[in-house]
């Protein structure tokens, strides 16, 4: 059985490499299901909030097997709001990485609750 580690990115390699699970990733999931690599790049390099990248070891969790391979990762685009990016053979992570995002991108909401928006397709 390939063992499942999870961590927060610790260089920019991290960026390039949730960037080519991105790319591995389109062709073969419904649109949609994962970022569409200009948004992630815009994310990076067009966002409002210029602190993002300088932050995102707070606001990121990656997913690798033993041998290194990036499989999924979970960040914030903005406060409260957290997106998936899976490969659809390890979408059994998703809890997972659904009670990391819950622990860590929740913001407390106007009802004095904490509050987490995830966006999830039909499919």
């Amino acid at each position: 059985m390939n063992l499942i580690t999870n961590r927060p990115p610790t260089s920019d390699d991290d960026y390039w490499r949730v960037h080519n699970l991105l790319i591995q990733t389109y062709p073969i999931t419904p649109i949609g299901f994962n970022w569409e690599i200009r948004r992630w790049e815009g994310k990076r390099f067009h966002d409002d909030n210029p602190n993002w990248i300088a932050n995102w070891g707070q606001q990121v969790k990656l997913w690798e097997t033993e041998l290194g391979e990036l499989i999924a990762a979970v960040h914030a685009d903005g406060q409260g709001e957290a997106h998936l990016q899976v490969h659809p053979d390890y979408r059994y992570l998703e809890p997972e990485m659904l009670n990391w995002a819950e622990e860590n991108l929740a913001v407390m909401g106007e009802n004095g609750r904490y509050q987490l928006e995830i966006f999830v397709n039909d499919y």
